[in-house]
C-alpha cells in the first residue's frame, strides 16, 4: 500500500508493506512489516536528490527477530 503527493517541488511518497510467505503454517505466515518514507527533488531537468528512509519490523516468522532501521541519501544526473 502506498500513497504520495507534491509539496514545494518535492515528492513525497509513504509505502507500506506487510510480508507473508508464500505457504503458511499456523505458527510461520508473519514475515513482517515495513514502513519506507522518500522524498525525492529534482533541481534541474538533469539532477536530483533524495532521502529515503526504512523501518522494517520482524513479524513471527523472521528468524533474528530484529529490526532494521535505514536511512539512505542519494543523487542523480542524467544525461
Amino acid at each position: 500500500m502506498s500513497a504520495g503527493t507534491r509539496l514545494a517541488d518535492t515528492n513525497l511518497e509513504a509505502i507500506y508493506h506487510d510480508f507473508k510467505a508464500d505457504k503458511s503454517t499456523p505458527t510461520i505466515n508473519d514475515l513482517g512489516k515495513e514502513l519506507d518514507l522518500v522524498a525525492t527533488y529534482a533541481f534541474d531537468k538533469n539532477y536530483a536528490v533524495g532521502l529515503k528512509y526504512a523501518d522494517y519490523s520482524p513479524g513471527d516468522a523472521a528468524a533474528l527477530k530484529v529490526g532494521t532501521k535505514k536511512t539512505w541519501l542519494w543523487g542523480e544526473f542524467k544525461f
